[in-house]
């Protein structure tokens, strides 16, 4: 079972304002508000130190214990560099939804151990790489059933699966959640 635990919107001011009734508010660092899709607002990555923090200097274990994972995210890249190694969400030890040359994949941290998932050949059901196209607006999804599958979707379609050893995702520190780059940054969307 999957429990919404942050829902980050994105008002005409930039500030990113957390749905649920967590409030897991994101505080933006060097971000800029951006038109996103369908008309809406987003918020846009500018330099290498850009991102959006969650949960860090808050409470010990915001998001924890984790068990099964889901990450929607709706993006668009437009720059070539940041399409080839961005970081969309990092969850710290436990988590990262990253580009690997230009890939979707996802990493999980379960019981010490390190499971990875890319959009590639290797893992996908049609057997070919998927990268995230550039310049247009793409729903990204990676999830992790708590149990043993590791999925990745774009734009509704599957396009890398795994199975792994059961057990559930691991907590995330508090470093926190980091939007849009990685924990510490140095690897903007």
């Amino acid at each position: 079972m999957l429990e919404l635990v942050c829902d980050q919107g994105y008002g005409a001011n930039g500030v990113p304002v957390d749905r649920t009734p967590y409030r897991n508010h994101g505080r933006p660092s060097a971000t800029a508000t951006a038109p996103g899709p369908g008309g809406g607002a987003a918020i846009a990555f500018i330099q290498s130190g850009s991102a959006v923090a969650l949960g860090q200097g808050g409470p010990a274990r915001p998001f924890s214990p984790l068990g099964a994972l889901r990450i929607e995210a709706t993006i668009r890249v437009d720059d070539a560099q940041a399409a080839a190694y961005g970081v969309v969400v990092d969850g710290g030890s436990a988590f990262r939804l990253a580009l690997d040359h230009g890939a979707p994949t996802i990493a999980v941290l379960r019981g010490g151990g390190l499971e990875q998932l890319r959009a590639d050949g290797n893992s996908s059901p049609d057997g070919r790489l998927h990268r995230l196209p550039l310049g247009r607006w793409v729903e990204l999804v990676a999830e992790h059933d708590g149990a043993a599958n590791l999925r990745l979707f774009m734009d509704g379609a599957l396009v890398a699966a795994k199975l792994t050893a059961p057990g559930g995702v691991d907590r995330v520190g508090a470093q926190g959640v980091t939007i849009g780059n990685a924990v510490g940054g140095g690897q903007p969307l």
